[in-house]
Order: C-alpha cells, then structure tokens, then sequence
C-alpha cells in the first residue's frame, strides 16, 4: 500500500512539472515592444512589434491592465508587412495606482504580454527655449520640454546631417523637441516625409514624430544614464548659406548601426 502510494505521488509530480514545462516552453511569435520600461502619468507610451504571418480581416487586440483591473480595450490593424504601433495615454481616472501594470496581446490565436512600472504622480516638465549654433556663424531657435533632466548643449552634426543633444538625466524621463523643418528635415526621394533617425547613447530608439508643416515635433524617451541624444535627418540648412541634402534610397545608415546612406551635396 505505502508503495502504491508512493508510485501514486510520483506519477502525479511528474504530470505537475511535465505540464509546468510545457507552459513555459509555449513562446509566442509575436514581437511585443515598449519604447520604455516605466512612464510617469501623461506619458505617452509607443507599443510596437511584429507578427510572422499577416491573416486576412484579423485585428491585433490589445489590453493593458493594473492587476485584475483591465484599464484599456482596443483593436487595430496591423501593417501589410506584419509591424505594428499603437499609443497608449497613460493618464485618466484609472491611471492612479503606482506599481507594475500589463500589456497584452491577441492576433489570431497567438498572445504575449509584457510588464511595465507605473508612477501615477507625474513630475512637471521644465520649458525652454535653446539657441543651437550653426557651427557658420548662425544660430537658431529650438523649442524643449524635458523631464528627468536638463539640456547641456545643443549642436549642428554636418557630418551626419544631424542634431546632437547633450544632456544630464537624472532619472528615466522625456525629451520634448520642437523642430523647424527649414533647418532640419527628413524627407523622401519623392518630397514625402521620412521619419529621423533617433539614437539614444547610440541606440536606434523609437519615437513620436508630429509632422506639422512648419514644425516637426518628437518626442523621445530616455534613461536614468542617458548622455547623448542625436536627431538624424536627410537635410541640415544653416541660417546663412548652404544646403546639405541627403537622398534616401530605401535603407539610410549610420555607422555606428551599419546601415547604408548616399550623400549629395547641392
């Protein structure tokens, strides 16, 4: 008897953990991102990724909740080449707990989700206005908000037809940029408009991008060591004189990511 017992325990112990692994070992192929990993209320978060398989009429679905406390319920569709990017506000009536919250999501018969930290007390942006050099003789005026640090230096990167910002961070925070399109721009072949380049310490970051016609307005997120934040374009023009236009061909590069880039100098 006690041995038949014994085999009994076994036995079941061995059903326990054999279902145990295979819970585990049940990856999803859907790509779930987050552009960070905490965010202060009224952040905007950037929810991107990609599916193996892009299915006729079928819609991501996405929640996002705060324990058992489902705080956001939507559907959208997904790019024909399977990416996807959905906006969440992190600000409202629900949004008052501190602490770690869930992202999920469905395409088909295929789910994964994802935690992030949640501070339901925002800390205030610091406004300004800095005046950046030319690196000619010029100078221009580029609208900020910033939190989570403050702004060093500001400067014209010819080279790679860019804006470098330095910067101290003091803790995980935001980067509010507006940019005048008459002095950097990112545009197509075809006079469409093409997203920056961001790197963050030399990272390729995700990003907000408003495209107003005079403006352009992004919106970067940064980490508690960030130092260095550059804004890549395809044209860079002083306030006094030439013109630097980079033409994109499909794949633009940098070095630091090995990608390819052609340059024309009109």
């Amino acid at each position: 008897m006690g041995v038949s017992n014994t085999l009994f325990m076994v036995l079941v112990a061995v059903l326990i953990v054999s279902c145990i692994g295979t819970a585990v070992a049940q990856d999803s192929n859907i790509q779930l991102n987050t552009d960070s990993t905490s965010y202060e209320s009224g952040d905007i978060m950037i929810v991107y990724g990609k599916v193996p398989t892009v299915l006729p009429n079928e819609q991501m679905r996405l929640q996002v909740l705060y324990r058992s406390t489902v705080l956001l319920v939507d559907q959208f569709d997904v790019a024909r080449d399977g990416t996807f990017t959905y906006l969440v506000n992190t600000q409202g009536s629900q949004w008052v707990n501190d602490g770690q919250y869930t992202i999920r999501i469905w395409y088909a018969n295929d789910n994964t989700s994802q935690y992030f930290d949640y501070a339901a007390e925002g800390i205030e942006d610091a406004l300004g206005m800095f005046e950046v050099a030319d690196g000619r003789g010029g100078t221009f005026d580029v609208s900020y908000s910033i939190r989570g640090g403050t702004i060093r230096d500001m400067q014209v990167d010819y080279e790679n037809l860019a804006l470098e910002i330095s910067i101290d961070a003091e803790r995980d925070g935001r980067i509010l940029l507006d940019l005048p399109r008459e002095y950097i721009d990112s545009i197509h072949n075809d006079g469409d408009d093409a997203q920056y380049i961001i790197l963050v310490d030399g990272v390729e970051m995700h990003h907000l991008d408003d495209m107003g016609q005079e403006v352009r307005r992004i919106i970067v997120n940064f980490d508690g060591d960030t130092a260095d934040i550059m804004i890549i374009g395809t044209q860079v023009i002083p306030e006094f004189g030439s013109v630097f236009v980079i033409l994109i061909g499909g794949v633009v590069a940098i070095s630091a990511l090995s990608r390819l880039r052609m340059r024309t100098f009109l």
